[in-house]
């Protein structure tokens, strides 16, 4: 969604982004020490894929690759009874994983403390696996307009995530995706009045300091921090004090958001897929995840206190963590509709 454009179905946004190649399995080779082949290992095969003949796993002998148009072909009727539109699609370690993006249609409506919307858009995040080690899986996720190329944040928790192989009964996965969208987008309705929450809880520039320190694991009393850790604690600063979420000052929000943004955009990326896997997939999503977390556990009684001690105490910062990913939890637990 960074350009706004949408798609049909999940061919389209995979043709969009040229994922329209196929895998297939090849014999391994055990080389010999001047470079030639030397015998075929037995029982094993490796992924190849048949563009540009990337290697991306081995797997046993017996395994049937699925190429990334034919795993999330059956998302078409999912999003049909939905109502997703499908975003974008992106390669991820050269094919390793290929990532399918959709969103919902009716977004989050937050009020801002100037009286303005601040729109939040509910999506679904597929991954498919390439190299034998997994299946197809989804997760939620939030956009936020924020700049000219949006923000991302994923969410985890009891429901956000959910995976099937990609073999068997096809009908029968269809409706059972079904049924877990169903059962589970709820989520993002009480996401939605914990971010309203966040905007009336307030927050000092000293507690946004300890905020921003413990969200980056920094502690000024221990160790100095690197100077990529540098480079943040003056980006979200700078995002608190007068960036575009600078109506949010003074809020839980603000320091929820300025972390999250400069978890996006700080940091240079050599590469889109390397971006995209940091901040969608790995390490700077796992920051933004915590950084929901502590926000979380700010707002619970004596959370300020525990902000505070959690930069120079591990200790501190693990309860944090732990009572707000908990607190969240509940939430979720006390919404969950009723199957009767």
């Amino acid at each position: 969604m960074r350009n706004n454009v949408s798609y049909p179905t999940a061919e389209a946004a995979l043709t969009a982004a040229n994922i329209t190649w196929k895998l297939r399995t090849e014999p391994v080779y055990l080389a010999s020490e001047d470079g030639e082949a030397f015998g075929v290992i037995p029982k094993q095969v490796a992924i190849i894929r048949d563009d540009n003949r990337s290697f991306l796993g081995f797997a046993s002998e017996d395994y049937k690759p699925i190429a990334p148009m034919e795993a999330f072909s059956m998302l078409d009727q999912v999003a049909e009874a939905h109502g997703l539109k499908f975003l974008s699609a992106h390669e991820i370690q050269g094919g390793r994983t290929v990532s399918l993006e959709s969103a919902m249609s009716t977004p989050i409506v937050l009020k801002a403390p100037d009286g303005t919307d601040d729109l939040l858009i509910p999506k679904v995040i597929w991954h498919t696996k390439n190299d034998a080690t997994g299946s197809v899986r989804a997760a939620f996720a939030f956009f936020r307009l924020i700049c000219s190329n949006g923000l991302t944040v994923p969410v985890h928790g009891a429901g956000f995530d959910m995976r099937f192989v990609h073999m068997g009964n096809i009908e029968e996965k269809i409706e059972a995706t079904k049924n877990w969208l169903t059962d589970n987008r709820f989520h993002f309705d009480v996401l939605g009045e914990v971010f309203q929450n966040f905007m009336n809880a307030s927050l000092t520039g000293g507690e946004f300091n300890a905020y921003r320190d413990v969200v980056l694991r920094v502690d000024p009393k221990e160790v100095e921090p690197s100077s990529y850790q540098e480079e943040l604690q003056v980006d979200m600063g700078a995002r608190w004090s007068d960036g575009v979420d600078a109506k949010y000052k003074g809020t839980v929000y603000g320091a929820y958001q300025a972390a999250t943004a400069s978890s996006d955009h700080a940091r240079r990326f050599r590469t889109e897929g390397a971006w995209y896997h940091s901040t969608v997939l790995g390490k700077e999503a796992q920051r933004k995840t915590n950084a929901l977390y502590i926000a979380m556990g700010t707002t619970l009684r004596g959370g300020h206190d525990r902000l505070k001690e959690a930069v120079h105490s591990a200790t501190a910062y693990g309860d944090l963590l732990h009572n707000g990913k908990a607190a969240l939890n509940d939430l979720y637990f006390e919404a969950k509709p009723s199957e009767n």
